[in-house]
């Protein structure tokens, strides 16, 4: 347990690279269905608000 406690932390080069990571597969999660490839609900919702905006103007 003391070998888990005393080891050095990450590089920030490595925590940089798993930051940018988790960022890519949330982007993915929230904007595709995985299952279907189809576009997901938030992509959606980005598309409707910007065909309503585009729409009154």
């Amino acid at each position: 347990m003391s070998e888990v406690l005393s080891s050095p932390p990450p590089s920030p080069r490595r925590s940089l690279i798993l930051i940018v990571a988790l960022v890519e597969t949330s982007y993915a999660m929230a904007y595709s269905d995985e299952l279907t490839g189809l576009p997901g609900r938030r992509a959606l919702n980005d598309l409707l608000s910007g065909s309503v905006h585009q729409d009154g103007m």
